[in-house]
């Protein structure tokens, strides 16, 4: 299995960049009533987001393979905190 990293840097307050080891770039921002200035994604939104496009990878791989053509294709990923 491959190992993967990335960086996680404050920038101020709760806002914060990160950087992955194929050079990409986010920021993250946490909501005025929690101290942040609502300016970028929240982290666990990021995360949701990631969740659903790792799966929505794997789907159309698994289609591809398969020869299923599609329209169309979403995924609706939601959280309760």
């Amino acid at each position: 299995m491959a190992e993967h990293t990335a960086v996680v840097k404050q920038l101020e307050g709760i806002t914060f960049v990160g950087k992955t080891e194929s050079n990409q770039w986010v920021t993250m921002d946490g909501p005025e009533s929690f101290g942040g200035s609502n300016s970028a994604i929240r982290p666990k939104e990021l995360l949701l987001l990631s969740l659903g496009g790792c799966t929505a990878s794997d789907v159309i791989a698994i289609l591809q393979k398969k020869r299923v053509k599609l329209d169309d294709f979403e995924v609706k990923i939601s959280a309760e905190s």
